[in-house]
């Protein structure tokens, strides 16, 4: 019958394609797909079978399908960008370097590819063309002065530590989402509503750092309201924020829209957003400006380059008042640390030993336990100068997120044993932090700090050598040791910070000095000291709000220990 139709209107080929259409547009694929396979394999057919398997996530038909496609239209981007995807889906890593290798040559303009392939190759330590891929990175932001940048500002930031080209990638994605600002009339309550946006009120880090902050605020001055478009992980930390704050709103599933229209309608006087330009960020509620005065602070260590936010929690170390031409926002200065941190995190009572994991027993151990992205080859190559320089030592690393064969093979390369670098699997935080314990120096990466990773490892007890960079992400870990009173463990330049790791490493007695202020320090300095942070906190939100009341523009702020007051 089939067949019958065919030929009495149009070829069968033809037929079975366009009923093959119609089965695609009401969305049965299998359907589609079945038809499709009754046609000659063309590039149209081979296309059109491609992009099905992608949707029914058949990886390996879509790479399948693909091939076919690019062997009869071997210049169509397209089906390139499908095989990349279905290549990345089986992690079938060779053959994707192979691919973008490929593109980038044929398409040397494409952006996104080139980008695309600089991520892939840093994720996987693969560093032969990181320089280069780099600088064709930066003249691709140099050149684009309107629409979006492919790199996202949290990617550029990963790689680049320049302010200025920094500002340049946040102003890209900035212009891509700013929207107009609401009009909703909202109610007026005695006390400041205050409101915090994030995806991340789950066990994830930035709820590990804040854990203890929403129940601390001051109710007689302070309402606390939390949006959240994150998953309900269910977890000791989702269920803690959720009983300490006034209003928990889950706004996953709302629009943009409608999420900046219910922060409105609350009657949140000042949002913090708490993500940024990072990953599955919604940076558009906060375009929107739902409340008159929009706040950034955590989540992404940079500018946002936009018209829609007004001040960000910073310290004078990660943001000194000479960046402030790269900064939309006005500074809010802590009179400490950028960094909020909990007193009461817990920590394991089991008994671990090193031999749990592969560890030396009389050995140093070097860690460093930030995510893989952090790594790069300079900073690598100082780690493996100092495993040269310490006889038995070790470096400790985390597993997730990083190419553990790449990376060994990279110390290879560097001189090193490879089986002197030991990978570490992930487990929850307070067993985490007790496996820490076992490490005797922290090692800290240079584009971007460890941040909570420095945390971390000051309240385990490890000492932490870092590097004092150029832009707020470089310059974390010098924020957080001086408020943690140890800034003898920041370094200059590269050569100090080898130097001094170094030092540490082989000096017994002033390894265990150091251990013991970092113990000591712990209990008694500012950072991890949750209600003072709370009250400094608060006491910036209170100025905020006066200089609105008063009619005034945002300006910086320097919030003191006795009081605050204004930089003008």
């Amino acid at each position: 019958m089939i067949m019958k139709i065919a030929t009495d209107n149009m070829p069968l080929d033809t037929f079975l394609v366009d009923k093959a259409s119609k089965h695609f547009q009401n969305g049965n694929y299998q359907e589609a797909k079945k038809l499709l396979l009754e046609v000659p394999l063309d590039a149209d057919v081979s296309h059109r079978l491609a992009v099905i398997c992608f949707i029914m996530k058949q990886s390996e038909d879509t790479e399948k399908y693909c091939r076919s496609l690019l062997t009869l239209r071997p210049d169509f981007l397209e089906g390139y960008k499908l095989l990349i995807l279905a290549l990345v889906s089986q992690n079938k890593n060779e053959e994707l370097l192979k691919t973008y290798k490929e593109v980038t040559e044929k398409y040397p303009k494409d952006e996104n590819i080139l980008h695309c392939y600089f991520w892939t190759l840093n994720q996987l330590c693969y560093w032969g063309e990181y320089e280069e891929l780099s600088s064709r990175l930066d003249v691709f932001s140099e050149e684009q002065k309107t629409g979006k940048l492919a790199e996202s500002p949290f990617e550029n930031l990963a790689r680049c530590s320049d302010e200025d080209k920094n500002y340049a990638v946040a102003k890209s994605r900035s212009r891509e989402i700013f929207k107009h600002t609401f009009g909703f009339d909202r109610p007026q309550t005695k006390a400041i509503t205050i409101g915090y946006l994030s995806d991340s009120f789950r066990n994830y880090p930035s709820a590990h750092l804040t854990i203890d902050l929403y129940k601390q605020h001051n109710r007689a001055d302070f309402k606390v309201n939390c949006y959240s478009f994150g998953e309900d992980d269910e977890s000791y930390y989702r269920d803690k924020i959720k009983s300490d704050c006034d209003n928990f709103v889950d706004i996953r599933r709302m629009s943009d829209r409608d999420a900046a229209k219910r922060i409105s309608s609350d009657g949140v006087d000042i949002l913090v957003d708490m993500k940024g330009y990072t990953e599955n960020h919604r940076a558009s509620i906060s375009a929107m400006r739902p409340a008159p005065i929009m706040v950034r602070w955590l989540g992404i260590a940079g500018t946002t380059a936009s018209r829609f936010f007004d001040y960000i929690i910073t310290d004078k170390i990660v943001t000194p008042p000479d960046a402030q031409e790269y900064y939309s926002e006005k500074f809010v200065y802590m009179p400490d640390c950028y960094q909020i941190n909990s007193r009461n995190q817990r920590i394991s009572d089991k008994e671990y030993s090193r031999a749990d994991f592969g560890l030396p027993e009389k050995s140093i151990v070097f860690c460093s336990f930030s995510q893989g992205y952090k790594i790069e080859p300079v900073m690598f190559n100082v780690w493996m100068n100092i495993l040269r320089q310490v006889p038995g030592s070790v470096l400790w690393l985390m597993a997730e997120g990083v190419k553990t064969e790449n990376l060994k093979a990279e110390a290879s390369v560097r001189g090193v044993d490879p089986r002197r670098l030991i990978f570490a699997e992930c487990l929850p935080k307070e067993e985490h932090l007790k496996r820490l314990e076992l490490a005797d120096i922290a090692m800290d990466t240079r584009i971007v700090n460890g941040a909570i990773t420095t945390s971390d490892a000051l309240y385990a007890g490890v000492p932490l050598i870092t590097l004092l960079g150029s832009n707020f992400s470089s310059r974390m870990s010098a924020s957080i040791l001086t408020v943690f009173g140890m800034p003898e463990l920041i370094t200059g330049n590269i050569s100090q910070y080898e130097k001094k790791l170094v030092e540490l490493a082989v000096n017994p007695d002033l390894l265990l000095k150091t251990k013991e202020c970092v113990l000591a320090n712990r209990l008694t300095s500012p950072l991890f000291d949750t209600p003072r942070y709370t009250k400094n906190i608060e006491k910036g939100y209170k100025e905020m709000w006066e200089i609105y009341m008063n009619g005034e523009l945002p300006r910086q702020i320097e919030i003191k220990e006795k009081g605050f007051r204004i930089c003008r």
